[in-house]
């Protein structure tokens, strides 16, 4: 018997382009088109065909299918693994809610977005540190943006009062840090509402009630049950500020 070849070729190739078609489309909008996004998105696309193929009996070159179904269960889970992962993350925020973010856990490194930081990490909590927690995460600053931490929230926020969190200069100074909340867009447009703390060389916890948001202007009013993420950043950038941080969480 022939193998049909030429339909997984022609199904491959269509996928494929498929694919191009959606990374050309992310050009006009927010998103970015990545190479990156095309090659595992080729991966997948493989690993799918070979164990297609396989099940199917349609490889007649001596491979068995007890080595091309593993391998293609292989390439599968590996462009799978970032989803999975992060799905994982959010399931596990949801089991430790009203707690957000420890930096206790290496899941919690899911949810975490690093901006223009030179250095940026989680570390060991210093001495008199004010939490349980043996870990802290660390910023310092660089170019024009200041401190970026995009912390990937729980999205339901209706049921509390404000957020707290713990946090230090990671230097011998005070600045201003500037708590941004955005929410999920609707109708092409986000709503933001921010607030900010005075940090200095001593740690300690702050809070900031939802009632005390500053609306911003161009964004509508902060939607709590639809809340997307939390950016922390240096209010005025340029001052090589550094920031410790530490257990984000909902209060009622």
């Amino acid at each position: 018997t022939k193998r049909p070849t030429n339909q997984y070729v022609l199904a491959g190739t269509i996928a494929f382009a498929c694919a191009i078609a959606s990374e050309v489309a992310q050009i006009p909008g927010p998103r970015d088109a990545e190479a990156r996004d095309l090659l595992v998105d080729f991966v997948g696309i493989a690993g799918m065909l070979l164990i297609i193929a396989s099940v199917r009996g349609r490889l007649d070159n001596g491979w068995p299918r007890i080595v091309t179904i593993p391998v293609g269960i292989g390439l599968l889970a590996i462009v799978s693994w970032s989803s999975i992962s992060i799905t994982y993350a959010i399931v596990q925020q949801q089991l430790s809610k009203p707690q957000l973010i420890a930096f206790e856990s290496r899941w919690e490194e899911q949810l975490i977005a690093n901006f223009d930081a030179t250095y940026a990490s989680i570390i060991d909590a210093p001495r008199n540190w004010p939490s349980t927690g043996r870990r802290v995460y660390r910023a310092d600053e660089q170019k024009r943006w200041g401190i970026f931490l995009k912390v990937t929230p729980s999205p339901d926020w209706k049921a509390y009062s404000a957020l707290s969190f713990i946090a230090s200069s990671g230097r011998d100074e005070d600045f201003d840090v500037a708590i941004n909340i955005w929410d999920l867009p609707k109708d092409g447009v986000s709503g933001r509402q921010n607030s900010f703390v005075r940090v200095g060389p001593t740690p300690s916890r702050f809070r900031v009630p939802f009632e005390s948001l500053h609306e911003v202007p161009g964004y509508e009013a902060l939607d709590l049950g639809r809340i997307n993420s939390i950016v922390f950043s240096a209010a005025r950038p340029g001052g090589n500020h550094s920031i410790l941080l530490d257990d984000i969480r909902l209060e009622l």
